[in-house]
């Protein structure tokens, strides 16, 4: 497992788009924490926690699913992975290696967008009124990255061109936001406490796109968990997402 380990970040380490992907992290932080200098009459609680976790709802799932499907499409071209496996090693352990990587990154691009947010935001307004909570907000934001990273894996190890990759990836992102923001909330909203409230509610926390949506504030209300409650609905998503990933992947013709 640490041989996979060390070949997979070894090949991090020369990625391009790894690296444009750092680029375009620090591009958003900076965006959004120019605009905090024009922001007036809010309070600076809910500014630093919309600074901190707003980009985790859609902006870095784009950026993720880009860089996992343009990086593990790569171990594909490149004969990484068939090679990994003609020398023996476990397609188990070839899988774990990529989705330990494509994590990896997930949460250190989350930790670096919000530690560059978070300067600019302590200079606008000072230092955050209340930072008690901000560790499990942080540790549940973190969890939804390695549960987006866990679909991006399962997409991106089960197809070897990019290309198809990136689009498929892209278009699910895209099919969870609408489902999420279109029908399950306004299925929660509509019908309240009903049985198909419960059921949509249940489906827009255990989607990345709901709890991100979710953990945008640090207060919460009627609409929105609390992130203890929000992370056994990540950690279920991951546990899913592998489960039907890494058996299509020990089945996968890769001749």
């Amino acid at each position: 497992m640490m041989n996979q380990l060390s070949s997979f970040f070894s090949r991090l380490g020369r990625s391009r788009v790894f690296w444009l992907c750092v680029v375009v992290m620090i591009a958003l932080a900076v965006r959004s924490g120019a605009m905090e200098f024009t922001v007036a009459d809010q309070a600076a609680q809910d500014r630093w926690a919309i600074i901190l976790f707003g980009e985790m709802r859609l902006e870095l799932p784009i950026i993720l699913a880009i860089f996992a499907s343009m990086f593990l499409g790569g171990e594909y071209d490149g004969g990484a992975i068939r090679n990994k496996l003609i020398v023996g090693c476990a397609r188990w352990r070839v899988y774990s290696a990529a989705l330990v990587t494509v994590s990896a990154v997930a949460v250190g691009l989350a930790l670096l967008y919000a530690g560059v947010a978070a300067v600019l935001c302590w200079l606008a307004h000072g230092p955050m009124p209340d930072p008690s909570r901000l560790p499990v907000y942080l540790a549940a934001v973190l969890l939804v990255c390695v549960a987006w990273s866990a679909l991006f894996t399962a997409l991106g190890m089960n197809c070897i061109r990019p290309s198809v990759s990136i689009v498929t990836c892209l278009a699910v992102v895209g099919i969870t936001f609408l489902i999420c923001t279109r029908f399950l909330l306004a299925e929660i909203i509509a019908h309240d406490n009903c049985p198909e409230a419960a059921l949509s509610r249940f489906f827009y926390n255990l989607l990345p796109i709901g709890q991100g949506d979710q953990l945008r504030f640090i207060e919460t209300d009627s609409l929105r968990y609390p992130p203890e409650a929000l992370m056994p609905y990540s950690a279920m998503f991951i546990v899913l997402t592998t489960g039907a990933g890494l058996p299509l992947f020990l089945r996968k013709d890769l001749k």
